[in-house]
């Protein structure tokens, strides 16, 4: 990520420390070409922002996250009543 952006992950418990260092070998042994140099170190105390500077994006009509289905009908039709039962059965999209 170079000098200037690094990954991390903070720890609060030694099972946390435990788990992230296991998590980050089990990434090494699996990864391609690029290292894995996340640094992992107990968590600082942690001071919140200041009130403006919370939901940042949502107070400026930025932010947006939509997932759309339309029409879905779950439950059993007449065409799922009779035979075996199969995957996806009783689940239709108009």
């Amino acid at each position: 990520m170079g000098d200037q952006y690094r990954s991390a992950i903070y720890f609060h418990s030694p099972e946390q420390e435990a788990a992230a260092k296991a998590s980050r070998e089990n990434g090494r042994k699996s990864a391609s070409s690029k290292p894995i140099v996340t640094e992992i170190t107990e968590a600082p105390e942690f001071w919140p922002a200041e009130d403006y500077h919370q939901r940042y994006l949502e107070k400026r009509g930025m932010a947006s996250c939509a997932i759309t289905v339309s029409k879905l009908t779950i439950g059993t039709t007449p065409s799922t009543r009779t035979g075996p039962a199969r995957s996806g059965a009783g689940v239709r999209v108009r």
